[in-house]
């Protein structure tokens, strides 16, 4: 990972990779295997794909400063700053279509999402042959809009959710799963 204070010059290089081959391989290392990186102020979160962990980084010292603990059934597959919760990130699920807000700051899992639960499992319902397929969230994005992500699925389903109240604003449906978004406010 390299920092830079302008485009042409590099002033600092840090490596999230481990320093020794037993941490390379060690389930505990906070290095082994990252799914998921996000840059948040000044500090660098990222996600140990082997244990679930949430590792935050401080950019400036270059030293991991707390881990946050695999929260039970429960595997990250992306994470995502919400612009108007201070020291919170939004974290999807790779096995199922929960989400979660958790603070970084003191490392506690805040809340689990209902909406987008309540709508799977109301689709499941409709379309019983869906019953084993395995619907995971593929990004969440912040919108345009204060107190608003976008979370797009495997399953090809979109939705808007206000964090705030914990409700669904829009739904939008492809034939392919989403794997990404962004927005333009321009």
């Amino acid at each position: 990972i390299y920092k830079y204070v302008t485009n042409r010059r590099i002033i600092s290089e840090f490596s999230l990779s481990a320093e020794n081959e037993d941490e390379k391989t060690s389930s505990s290392s906070p290095y082994f295997n990252r799914t998921c990186l996000l840059p948040f102020g000044q500090f660098l979160i990222a996600v140990n794909g082997k244990t679930d962990e949430i590792v935050v980084f401080d950019a400036n010292t270059e030293e991991m400063t707390m881990t946050v603990p695999k929260i039970d059934n429960f595997k990250i597959s992306c994470i995502a700053h919400p612009a108007t919760h201070l020291n919170k990130i939004v974290a999807g699920s790779k096995d199922n279509f929960r989400l979660r807000l958790i603070n970084v700051k003191t490392g506690k899992d805040i809340y689990e999402f209902q909406c987008q639960k309540k709508f799977f499992e109301e689709q499941l319902k409709k379309e019983p042959e869906n019953q084993s397929k395995q619907i995971s969230i593929t990004s969440i994005v912040q919108t345009p809009a204060k107190s608003v992500i976008s979370v797009s699925y495997s399953s090809g389903d979109i939705h808007f959710i206000n964090i705030e109240y914990d409700e669904i604003l829009y739904h939008f449906s492809h034939d392919y799963p989403v794997l990404n978004q962004t927005f333009r406010s321009d």
